[in-house]
């Protein structure tokens, strides 16, 4: 299997102490590195000069550029990107036909990103509405225990930013068709669980 590199565009240096430096400005890089994740996970190709195997292969090697920028002490930076990655992958989940592949990159991603935030927790309210639209996402069905390995980390801040979302959501069933309302109520299910154990572990 063949892929186009994507390169995260960072030199690294290490002086004679040991210490890691990047050779250029953190902000640009920053900005560099999102647009890298923006191109590596882009379907514009596909079809073109691009087939679907190429694709996975190239999303893996983005992947694999953000794992090694949590061991290198860049989680919170690393974060943000697992984020951003989170969205374009099931942005390409309208253009890939190969949906195993992409559930198994998303699969992947999932434990980056808790391993980024153990290592440089987000701010709580923050977290929440990632993982709430998250859990509440559709491009790729009901996706089942996506807040739960969050609860730690979103404290009881987190936790209430999320039970908002959710009453904002039920509130606005009302103005719904019977199938639509029946269709979101699926969909809060698994939120509605996870935040029924959070609460009480024990009752689920």
């Amino acid at each position: 299997m063949s892929a186009t590199i994507i390169r995260f565009p960072i030199e690294r240096r290490i002086d004679r102490s040991g210490v890691v430096a990047d050779c250029a400005g953190d902000s640009n890089e920053r900005h560099l590195r999102a647009q890298a994740v923006d191109e590596g996970l882009s379907t514009d190709r596909l079809g073109a000069s691009q087939g679907e195997e190429q694709w996975v292969g190239q999303a893996h090697h983005v992947l694999d550029h953000v794992e090694d920028m949590i061991a290198d002490g860049e989680a919170a930076e690393a974060g943000a990107l697992c984020e951003r990655a989170t969205w374009r992958l099931l942005d390409a989940a309208y253009d890939i036909d190969d949906t195993v592949s992409l559930i198994e990159l998303v699969a992947r991603l999932r434990p980056l990103h808790r391993a980024a935030c153990h290592a440089a927790p987000p701010e709580p309210v923050r977290l929440a509405d990632f993982v709430y639209d998250l859990a509440h996402s559709d491009q790729l069905g009901v996706l089942h225990d996506v807040i739960d390995p969050y609860v730690e980390l979103l404290g009881p801040t987190g936790l209430a930013a999320v039970r908002r979302r959710v009453q904002a959501d039920q509130d606005a069933l009302r103005r719904l068709s019977s199938i639509g309302r029946r269709i979101e109520e699926f969909r809060l299910q698994p939120i509605l669980t996870s935040l029924a154990k959070a609460t009480h572990p024990s009752a689920v």
